[in-house]
């Protein structure tokens, strides 16, 4: 976050924006879904926690976006009871928890849980940037270390799921 030092904004993202890329994050997440209800074991359970991960990293952007909406309107509550992302992020949430224990029920949490939590925020990342209009800084030291500090997140997950400690 430091050396990347993003700018907030107060956009709530277009809806032409939101058809795009949230339409092909879902279709992401429906795969990945798909997938998990034909594999067995720790596949199923990383398939469906990815897509778990990448449902909560929705459901981040959506929460933005309607926070966002609320923070414009003078009347907060009647703002976000109206709006499209209030509905959209509670089925969001819904399905991330169905996604979630799908994949808890079919291996134990060394195995599901890194995916998961690397999923989340790179999907978060990307509709801010793609969708509610995020920036990053971009020089190419950032770029470079922003760059190390994402294959790390990824490859961190992987010692994490094979870890001793966590299989007792």
């Amino acid at each position: 976050m430091v050396i990347g030092s993003p700018t907030t904004t107060k956009d709530v993202g277009s809806d032409p924006r939101w058809l795009v890329f949230g339409l092909a994050a879902a279709g992401g997440v429906v795969l990945l879904a798909m997938a998990s209800s034909r594999a067995r074991g720790a596949a199923r359970a990383l398939l469906a926690s990815t897509a778990s991960g990448l449902t909560w990293g929705i459901c981040d952007a959506l929460t933005k976006s309607a926070l966002n909406l609320a923070g414009h309107a003078a009347h907060a509550v009647v703002a976000l009871l109206t709006a499209w992302q209030t509905y959209a992020c509670a089925f969001t949430a819904l399905a991330a928890l169905a996604l979630a224990q799908v994949a808890y029920n079919a291996a134990p949490l060394h195995i599901s849980l890194p995916s998961l939590a690397a999923a989340e925020p790179i999907a978060g990342v990307i509709l801010g940037v793609f969708v509610l209009g995020e920036r990053f800084r971009a020089s190419p030291g950032s770029l470079a270390v922003e760059s190390v500090c994402a294959v790390m997140l990824v490859l961190g997950a992987l010692p994490l799921a094979r870890s001793q400690g966590l299989r007792r």
